[in-house]
């Protein structure tokens, strides 16, 4: 019977290499297998709670921003200015994109298989299925063919506000994000001439405008959704009208030129304190 060769000394491992085998041995030894349990998934109010913190944070953002950029206006800083404004820019359609998550999560909104029927969708495709669905609760129909004649055409009226309104600071918002802060290019290779002056366009002062009217618009959607109180559609309509034609108003060269001065009065005045204190 054959006999197995011996094992030399050159055919060891070399404690180099052995050191690894023994730690091997040593973390497996008396080794425990744990199981990291999933977190369990939040309730609805505790995702509204949550989802509402969100939203305090983006306004609270937006103010900051707001202020800042005054600042740089009033300063005549053109660079702070351009930043500023789009990165507010970009803010406004996050702000109704949490908007809406607090508005979903809301207790006498909408169930689970409807609301993740909302959520699948884009962003502005959620609210016009938001208000769709909601209509459709309001008055317990199935087809909005089947609505009140008075109904159906709040109901087309809403959706004309948000594809006016919201649609524009969405795409807005998607070349923003994707650092297109100066010339908006199409995915064939062009430049964008309407999206690209709509993004040079911007001011803070349309920008707030802009935000008011979303405001408004989603007031009323709030009321639809949740029947927190009689739709006064009406009332609701005229304020977003009023908002419009200030926009169409807008002469920000002037309020340019009254930041300005007021900064420099400002800038003035803190001289004349500063001597006086010397004297």
């Amino acid at each position: 019977m054959a006999t197995p060769p011996r094992r030399t000394n050159r055919d060891a491992p070399t404690g180099a290499n052995r050191f690894p085998d023994r730690l091997r041995a040593r973390a497996t030894q008396g080794a425990v297998t744990r199981t990291v349990p999933s977190s369990a998934a939040m309730s609805r109010s505790e995702l509204h709670r949550l989802y509402g913190k969100n939203f305090a944070s983006v306004n609270a953002g937006m103010r900051r921003v707001g202020l800042v950029l005054r600042q740089a206006i009033a300063s005549g800083d053109a660079k702070t200015e351009d930043a500023l404004t789009r990165l507010y820019a970009l803010t406004l359609a996050i702000w109704a994109e949490s908007r809406l998550l607090v508005l979903l999560y809301e207790k006498r909104a909408f169930g689970v298989t409807v609301r993740n029927s909302i959520l699948e969708d884009d962003a502005l495709d959620r609210w016009k299925l938001t208000v769709k669905t909601a209509f459709l609760k309001r008055k317990r129909m199935r087809k909005l063919e089947l609505l009140p004649f008075s109904q159906k055409k709040q109901y087309e009226e809403i959706i004309a506000m948000l594809d006016r309104d919201l649609a524009p600071c969405i795409q807005q918002r998607n070349r923003l994000a994707h650092g297109q802060w100066y010339v908006a290019v199409n995915p064939d290779g062009t430049k964008n001439d309407n999206v690209t002056a709509l993004i040079r366009k911007e001011n803070l002062l349309s920008l707030q405008y802009k935000r008011l009217l979303l405001e408004h618009i989603v007031d009323i959607i709030h009321t639809l959704v949740c029947w927190t109180d009689r739709l006064t559609f009406d009332a609701k309509y005229q304020a977003i009208m009023h908002v419009r034609t200030l926009l169409d108003r807008i002469d920000f060269p002037r309020y340019r030129r009254m930041m300005e001065e007021k900064y420099r009065a400002g800038k003035l005045k803190a001289q004349q304190r500063a001597l006086s204190d010397l004297t």
